[in-house]
């Protein structure tokens, strides 16, 4: 029997692989994790196709471009301000340490619904007949 395959919506972080694994011990099904990063591009892919027939949703593509080249300047005013401040040389390798754990963490989680999402088929005999000896 086919299950659907259930997302687990990721607003901050993935879950633990301790979540995961107790939920193979219990038998629940793993739902298929979506980083919040693959949800954004979706969305925006979604967004950019729908603006296309819709000016409602060309406006909200406009505000999300508009949001992105704002955190792009932010980042780069805070990487510029990390060569002669302290403080923002602080502030920077907090933030890279954060994204490089988030990466490492989404990571683990992919690599553990890649080695459980498989189902095990069971050993058929008669599916596996010897052939017969003259």
């Amino acid at each position: 029997m086919d299950r659907p395959i259930q997302t687990f919506d990721i607003k901050e972080s993935p879950p633990s692989e301790a979540w995961l694994f107790a939920q193979e011990i219990h038998g629940k099904p793993i739902p298929r994790i979506v980083s919040s990063a693959a949800q954004a591009k979706a969305k925006r892919d979604e967004l950019e196709r729908l603006a296309q027939v819709s000016t409602s949703h060309a406006s909200e593509l406009r505000k999300l471009q508009i949001a992105e080249v704002e955190a792009r300047r932010q980042r780069e005013v805070l990487e510029w301000a990390a060569q002669i401040s302290v403080g923002a040389e602080a502030k920077l390798r907090a933030l890279q340490l954060k994204e490089a754990q988030e990466r490492d963490a989404w990571r683990r989680v992919e690599q553990f619904f890649e080695g459980h999402s498989f189902e095990i088929v069971e050993w058929d005999e008669a599916d596996h007949q010897k052939a017969a000896a003259s």
